[in-house]
């Protein structure tokens, strides 16, 4: 199975979204009505996802009426309006907040200045379309829509000069084709090719993949034209297509008799959508795999899924620990590293429910067919760490003891709804960042400190680089996985660090905290301050690193995202073991 590097959400949408995101946690808390003049994008599912937060579609100025005299901002859509509907918006008192595509608004003005100019406008895109009819309006709605080859019969004869532009979302070819043929019938014709980049980009990659694969699937809305124009383009090239807008669409027997199968997706269609049906597909060809194949995927799928990867991860940096902090390594140091990072990952799970639904509807699904059997694991994992803490002493047993009181205070409220006009946060969690530095805090202490206490031995050099690195490796792989659960996160208006930066300055963040821990490494082993085989602590940032600079992919299968980003703990314990 193929994903495409160019699926989902384009600029312009992606841009757009973030707008009317912005809108509505400016607008919070006060009387402000919010609406889209028209859907935002041709997602019925972000669309649904925005009505629960309180945005409506209108799709005509009438339906602002009867909200005559109250507070309302109206979100121009990635489409754009004309500046007729624009005018008759200012009108009615209501402010505006611009989300039309750049892309779209430089079609906009190429029209505006050549009908001025005294061109005839002819306009290569759907008729009815919202941004084609947005794209009129700049030439007081009498310009020509060609959207076959059989409308240049039918345009009268035009005599001035003409300004030929196209939909953003067009097929090229058709693009193409057209304008040849226009060239033939008219003089002075002028063009320009106004298809996006991005359309551009995901088309041709396209093309390429049905060429070699034996089955397309195309995930998008089914009233979005660009993604009904890919599914087309990749039926023109004779390969079996499905254009489905959710994984529920997905059949067994679409898909299970073909062995080589790629996947894209419109401009808007969100990650999790796309990925849910890449899981769908997965679960449905892992049926065809033989008994013993399907056993070992699915108990690694499993092991992923429940958490016990990364809480064996923790158990091997302990190790680790251990080994740099010249302490003897003893099973209980693992084992409490182990139901600690376990249970507190697994219950973080159930109070993050909303958010993992969208950013891995595989593991959300997951959960909610085992939601009892794994709340007791949580709940049973952490009570015995606290029993297991109890036999290294009671210093090591309260200092567990706060961390897990201060799990629970992070969820609750501890700000009353009624000050919400002065704190903007009512719980921890809430707070930017919060989750990555507990986290990180979490495990300082039962990698770095409970070995150290228990052993009864004083603080060293080694210690001191631990602290830091321990801290600011799990800092950077929580970061990690919010630059991968950005669009998701977003949606549901979650705040944390990677949204407050954005992605390109969250991944320089990532690389100089990398860059810090390897200088910080170099220095210590330079000075003799840490043993000569303390190597393993260097993999973490270098791998990173490597990840970040070379692979650049954070949009691909779950699993194997959290295999890759995850592995560098367990190795970590096994690098210590050679001594190296």
């Amino acid at each position: 199975m193929r994903l495409a590097k160019t699926a989902g959400f384009c600029m312009g949408v992606r841009l757009a979204l973030n707008k009317v995101l912005e809108v509505i946690n400016e607008k919070k808390g006060t009387d402000e009505l919010i609406f889209t003049f028209g859907p935002i994008i041709h997602n019925n599912q972000v669309i649904e996802l925005l009505n629960s937060r309180g945005v409506e579609v209108i799709n005509d100025i009438s339906q602002l009426e009867k909200y005559k005299g109250k507070p309302i901002t109206v979100v121009i859509r990635s489409h754009g309006i004309s500046p007729q509907v624009r005018k008759q918006i200012i009108e009615t008192g209501a402010n505006i907040c611009d989300a039309t595509c750049p892309r779209v608004a430089k079609v906009q003005s190429i029209i505006k200045k050549y009908y001025n100019d005294g061109y005839d406008i002819i306009i290569i895109g759907d008729k009815g379309h919202a941004e084609v009819i947005g794209l009129l309006g700049f030439a007081e709605n009498k310009g020509y829509v060609i959207s076959s080859i059989h409308d240049i019969e039918n345009l009268p004869p035009l005599t001035k000069k003409i300004c030929v532009i196209g939909q953003t979302t067009q097929d090229e070819k058709f693009f193409s084709e057209i304008t040849e043929n226009l060239k033939r019938k008219f003089k002075n014709v002028e063009i320009f090719d106004t298809i996006c980049d991005s359309t551009s980009m995901r088309q041709s990659e396209l093309k390429e993949l049905a060429a070699t694969s034996e089955v397309v699937i195309v995930v998008g809305g089914k009233n979005s034209a660009n993604t009904a124009r890919l599914a087309s383009l990749a039926s023109e090239q004779g390969t079996p297509t499905f254009h489905v807008e959710t994984s529920l669409e997905i059949q067994p027997d679409m898909i299970q008799n073909f062995s080589s199968i790629s996947i894209t997706a419109g401009a808007s269609t969100p990650n999790w959508i796309f990925l849910d049906v890449a899981e769908k597909v997965l679960e449905v060809k892992k049926h065809n795999l033989f008994f013993f194949n399907r056993f070992l995927l699915t108990l690694g799928q499993n092991i992923l899924k429940t958490n016990i990867f990364i809480s064996l991860g923790a158990a091997s940096l302990t190790y680790a620990s251990c080994v740099i902090q010249q302490i003897e390594p003893r099973f209980i140091y693992f084992l409490l590293s182990f139901l600690y990072i376990f249970s507190m990952y697994i219950l973080n799970q159930f109070t993050e429910q909303v958010s993992v639904g969208f950013n891995y509807p595989g593991k959300k699904h997951f959960y909610d067919r085992h939601r009892g059997v794994l709340i007791t694991a949580g709940i049973l994992s952490g009570i015995a760490s606290l029993v297991v803490s109890l036999n290294l002493g009671i210093t090591i047993f309260s200092l567990l003891f706060i961390a897990v009181l201060m799990g629970i205070i992070y969820q609750v409220k501890v700000i009353p709804e009624n000050w919400g006009k002065i704190f903007k946060y009512q719980r921890l969690k809430d707070i930017p960042a919060s989750k990555d530095i507990f986290l990180a805090l979490g495990w300082v202490v039962v990698i770095v400190l409970f070995p150290l206490l228990g052993s009864g031995k004083a603080f060293t050099s080694g210690t001191i680089l631990l602290l830091v690195y321990v801290f600011t490796v799990v800092f950077i792989h929580s970061l990690i996985y919010g630059i991968r659960d950005l669009q998701g996160d977003i949606m549901i208006g979650k705040e944390t660090l990677p949204i407050l930066l954005g992605e390109r300055k969250s991944i320089k963040f990532i690389k100089k905290l990398c860059v810090f821990l390897i200088g910080l490494f170099l220095i210590f082993l330079l000075k003799g301050w840490i043993p000569s085989y303390s190597f393993s602590i260097f993999l973490m940032p270098v791998y990173i690193l490597i990840y970040i600079n070379i692979y650049k992919n954070f949009n691909f299968n779950r699993d194997l995202f959290e295999l890759i980003i995850d592995a560098p703990f367990l190795l970590s314990g096994l690098f210590s073991f050679f001594r190296i």
